[in-house]
Formats: structure tokens, C-alpha cells, sequence
């Protein structure tokens, strides 16, 4: 007995030993991998809100992207707005792009993904053939070895995850020496090798700073500044120039619709990060064309003028500009959608001010000028208001006896001329002493003491006379 239970104590103890054995090597190989997705070799990681690139040499085979409620096509990388569990939105939306390259003739098309009818038309509830849905399944998901490691297989080489040069502006809080984000907020050039694209991003900074813009309530102080000194005499040609260079700071917000159309458009995976680059240029151009046209009050005073600019600007983006370029005799059109995969959401003025910073400083001391003026008015206006109502308020104590005093006088006579010069102030109530006690005396005025009438005939007359 005393061996069996022995025999059952060695078991259990090299069972233990051998699950803790396996956790700790399971704990360790996930530790591994972590540090090589760190640097990409072999694995990698899904970071929410990023895509990633898969290569096989230098072509790009499929993406990893972790992005809520949204799918991307496998085989022509579209992301759309759907889910594995709700795939209805997808299917519906290339119903529309289905139905119309079929009404356009299109002849390079053929409908691959959708199940249709035996005369090419599609079903009222459209619906995915089995192997393209079972291909979303794939591109989509995560595999068991995802689940257990909390990193994607990449694959040996020629497989490797995508790195290229991307260089931006970002708009947003200035970093300080310790790295901690600061009150500033500033427009930070950016030069970094990434291995990830933005689904979603928010602070694309574009600088124009050769624009030109009519000068507006502007002439005067640009004139006096040409002439040499304030108030001084312009020549013709100082006062004939119509516009003043400014600077434009712009802040853009995009949207990756389809990856490979934004990094991999062209043969040379060297221009990979050309993109934005190219969309800002196409900004530039178009404001410069724009800000032509317009005064420098317009710009800073009318904002809803400039809102729908850049409104306007941003469907034209996404939609098509015509750009011609040195070597093309005819411009083409290009659009940030269908050339580059990205959905330009808003574009936002920050800031407009004068290249010139003598001028820009003149300006701001006017304006800063204009502001003290202004809060001095704002403190007259209040110290003004605030005794009116210190006056009216020590005034209505007295008003209001005043007023109670008349209320008194209901009755005619000798009671009515005495509330009324109570009324008017007239009457002083005096406190005397006498007979042991306190007293009050009114103190009338003479106009009420006199009398008003003859003396009447005594009821009782002297009727002696002389003798």
C-alpha cells in the first residue's frame, strides 16, 4: 500500500514538473518572439489602426491590418466598412461598382467574388461565392498561432515585412528634452523609416509659404513701411505692387482606402512614401491659385469663405485636379481615391501670417494697439455701469419712502398736506421730553399752520354800547 501511494506521489510530481516545464517554455518562446517581432524577422506584430506590408522579394502578397469594422479585400486590397460577421456592406457596394462597369461596356471585367444569375445579373440579396468568402476568412482573421503568441507569421526569406522612407509634417504638441509632450503646439518636420501605413490620421501639416494675397486694409501700413518711415510720401512703383507674400499653415486629415494603390502605384518601391508628398503638392498649387483672388481680409476676417475654399478643395482632391508636370504636354487628372488610395477627410486653416516678419511685427503691434484701447473701453464701460448701480441702489431706499409716504395721503384736508410734505421731505418728526416720558412734535411748515378763511361771528356779540 505504503508503495503504491509512493508510486502515485512520483507521478504527480513528474507531471508537475513536466507542465511547469512546458509553461515556462511556452512563456519563454512567446518571450522570443516578442523580441523578434520587435524587429520584424520571421514574425510580426498587428498594431490596431496600421497595416503592414507583406513582401515575397519585392512583391507585396498580402496585409495585416487590425483596423475595428473593417475588412480588406485580399485580392484587390480594398478596405471597406464591414465585418466577418456582416459582410452584407461589402457585397452591396460592389454590387454598385458591378453593376455599373457593366453599363459602361466595361469588357476587362468579370464578376469573380459575387454569386450571380444564369443571365449575369445579380441576385436581390447579393451574397459572396464560397472560396472568396472563404479567402476574406483567411485575410481577416487570426490563426491559432496569433492567439497563442500575440504575433503574425511573417514567413522565412524571401518573405519580410515592408519598410520604406516616409517624410511628413506634424501638426502637434512640441516634445520637450525628456521626451514628455509640451504646451506648444507646433509644425514638426518628420523623416523616419516605418513598416506601417495609417489607416486613419489626423495631423498632416502643409506649410505654403511663397502664397500671395491682395493686401487689403493692409496697403496703408505697407506703404508706409516701402516709403522708409510712417507717414511717409510712396513712390508710384512702391504703391502699385497689389499683393503681399503670407504663409499658410494647413493641417489635413486622411483615410487609407486602399493600400497598395498608396504605396505600391508605381515599379519603384523606392517611391513608396511619395504619396503625401504628392497630394500636398497638389494643395499648394491650388491654394496659391486661390489665395490670388482674394484680399488679406477676406483670408483673416470672412473664416467662412475660407471653409468652404478648403471644402470645396478637399472634393476636388479626392474627386481629380488636372496636374501637368514638366515633361507632359497635357495635363492629367488625378485623383487622391483612385491614384493613391487615400480619402482626404478635412483640410483645416491654422494660421495665415506675413512672410515679411518686420511687417508681420508692425501688424501685430497695431492689432495688440487695437486690443488695449479696447479692454480700456471694457473697463470704463464697467466701472461706469458699476457706480450707476452703487447710485441707484443708494437712491432707492429714499425713493421708496418717498412713494410711501404719498401712499399715505387717502384722505383730504389737513392729513393730505401733512403725508405730502412727508412725501416731499418737508415735515421732521422731533423727539421732546416731558411729563415723564418721550414725546413727538411734528415740525410743520408755516403754510400749514395759516389760516386759509375769515373769522367767523362769534355766536354770543357784545350787544353793550356807549351810553
Amino acid at each position: 500500500m505504503q508503495q503504491l501511494l509512493l508510486l502515485v506521489l512520483l507521478n504527480l510530481f513528474l507531471l508537475g514538473l513536466i507542465v511547469g516545464l512546458l509553461i515556462a517554455l511556452r512563456l519563454a518562446l512567446r518571450w522570443l518572439l516578442s523580441e523578434m517581432a520587435n524587429h520584424n524577422k520571421f514574425v510580426t506584430f498587428r498594431t490596431e489602426g496600421e497595416l503592414k506590408a507583406i513582401m515575397r522579394g519585392e512583391k507585396c502578397v498580402r496585409w495585416i491590418m487590425s483596423v475595428e469594422n473593417h475588412i480588406i479585400d485580399p485580392r484587390d486590397f480594398d478596405i471597406a466598412k464591414a465585418s466577418l460577421d456582416n459582410l452584407t456592406p461589402y457585397a452591396l457596394q460592389l454590387t454598385k461598382q458591378g453593376a455599373a462597369r457593366r453599363k459602361e461596356r466595361d469588357l476587362t471585367f468579370s464578376e469573380r467574388k459575387l454569386v450571380t444569375n444564369p443571365d449575369g445579373s445579380y441576385p436581390d440579396r447579393p451574397r459572396f461565392t464560397d472560396e472568396f468568402k472563404e479567402e476574406l476568412r483567411i485575410a481577416n482573421s487570426e490563426t491559432w498561432f496569433e492567439k497563442q503568441f500575440g504575433v503574425v507569421w511573417v514567413g522565412f526569406p524571401p518573405y519580410h515585412v515592408f519598410t520604406y522612407r516616409f517624410r511628413w509634417i506634424k501638426y502637434g504638441q512640441e516634445e520637450t528634452a525628456s521626451g514628455q509632450p509640451s504646451a506648444n503646439i507646433i509644425m514638426s518636420p518628420r523623416d523616419e523609416l516605418v513598416d506601417s501605413l495609417y489607416f486613419h490620421y489626423t495631423q498632416y501639416g502643409i506649410v505654403i509659404d511663397d502664397a500671395k494675397t491682395g493686401k487689403g486694409s493692409l496697403n496703408e501700413l505697407l506703404q508706409s513701411k516701402e516709403a522708409g518711415a510712417p507717414g511717409g510720401n510712396p513712390t508710384p512703383q512702391q504703391t502699385g505692387r497689389e499683393q503681399v507674400e503670407v504663409v499658410f499653415k494647413l493641417v489635413m486629415e486622411t483615410e487609407t482606402i486602399n493600400p497598395q494603390k498608396t504605396l505600391f502605384r508605381t515599379a519603384g518601391l523606392s517611391s513608396a512614401g511619395e504619396w503625401l508628398s504628392a497630394l500636398c503638392n497638389t494643395i499648394r498649387d491650388v491654394t496659391r491659385e486661390w489665395t490670388t483672388t482674394q484680399s488679406w481680409d477676406t483670408i483673416i476676417d470672412k473664416q467662412e469663405a475660407v471653409r468652404d475654399f478648403l471644402q470645396d478643395l478637399r472634393a476636388k482632391v479626392n474627386e481629380g485636379i488636372p496636374v501637368k508636370k514638366k515633361d507632359e504636354k497635357e495635363p492629367r487628372v488625378v485623383s487622391a481615391e483612385r491614384d493613391y488610395g487615400q480619402r482626404v477627410l478635412k483640410i483645416n486653416l491654422i494660421s495665415c501670417s506675413l512672410k515679411d516678419q518686420s511687417l508681420q511685427a508692425q501688424l501685430d503691434a497695431i492689432f495688440a494697439e487695437k486690443r488695449k484701447v479696447l479692454q480700456a473701453e471694457q473697463k470704463k464701460l464697467a466701472a461706469l455701469q458699476e457706480a450707476e448701480g452703487k447710485q441707484a441702489l443708494a437712491a432707492a431706499d429714499g425713493l421708496g419712502r418717498a412713494k410711501g409716504y404719498k401712499a399715505m395721503a387717502q384722505s383730504g384736508g389737513m392729513q393730505v398736506a401733512i403725508a405730502e410734505a412727508f412725501g416731499r421731505g418737508g415735515i421732521r418728526v422731533l423727539q421732546v421730553g416731558g411729563g415723564g416720558g418721550m414725546g413727538n412734535l411734528l415740525n410743520l411748515p408755516s403754510s400749514l399752520t395759516e389760516e386759509t378763511g375769515s373769522t367767523p361771528a362769534s355766536e354770543n356779540p357784545d350787544t353793550t354800547g356807549s351810553s
